[in-house]
């Protein structure tokens, strides 16, 4: 397996406002294989057959850019108010590389078969989103958060979510705090896309996206 990731940004502050820019890139490549095992199929049919196998090859990528803007404002509150927005652009990329031809002639190698070309593929998925959030303590203890996101998936659709969060203090040892939400969560791209099919003499096993 191969990992790594990139990020670098600039920050800084104009009549007030704190602003944040950042990009991260970062990629994650994982080669399977099965040792030391064989493809009994392959060797009743042939007379023969390997002891190791590839069985392929996960990719998945992503870019991120990240605009973020913030300021205190005071009302005469208990706390400043905290008003905060920002904007979010990424793409993701998924892929599946299929195995080598003997781990996947019929069932495959034992244990673990190859990636048939059926699971095999590259697929990609832009986000794009915007959202914005106010924090104050209207009073001493009470601590109210209210945010709105809006996101568009270029294999999703859209979707708006919102939350609201209070917390009070009754004393420094004990709280309570509530948040309602609408909860809304898009799929992986791997979750979208990923299948594997495993072959036995008599049955047959596909996982689906």
């Amino acid at each position: 397996e191969d990992d790594y990731g990139y990020t670098v940004g600039v920050k800084g502050s104009i009549v007030g406002w704190n602003w944040d820019l950042s990009g991260t890139y970062g990629k994650d490549r994982t080669k399977i294989y099965t040792l030391q095992s064989a493809n009994a199929a392959l060797f009743l049919d042939t007379h023969t057959t390997p002891r190791d196998f590839y069985n392929g090859q996960f990719t998945a990528s992503e870019t991120t850019f990240n605009l973020d803007i913030n300021k205190e404002l005071d009302f005469g509150l208990a706390s400043p108010l905290t008003v905060a927005f920002g904007f979010e652009g990424r793409e993701n990329t998924f892929a599946i590389e299929q195995g080598d031809p003997a781990s996947i002639y019929k069932e495959g190698g034992q244990s673990y078969p190859g990636f048939q070309p059926t699971d095999a593929g590259a697929h990609s998925r832009k986000n794009y989103a915007a959202y914005i959030d106010f924090a104050v303590s209207p009073i001493q203890d009470l601590q109210i958060d209210i945010a709105g996101r809006f996101e568009h998936y270029t294999d999703f659709g859209d979707t708006q979510v919102g939350k609201i969060t209070a917390r009070y203090d009754f004393t420094p040892q004990f709280a309570v705090r509530g948040t309602i939400s609408t909860g809304f969560r898009a799929p992986t791209i791997q979750e979208e896309f990923y299948s594997a099919t495993n072959v036995g003499p008599t049955t047959a096993f596909v996982q689906l996206p």
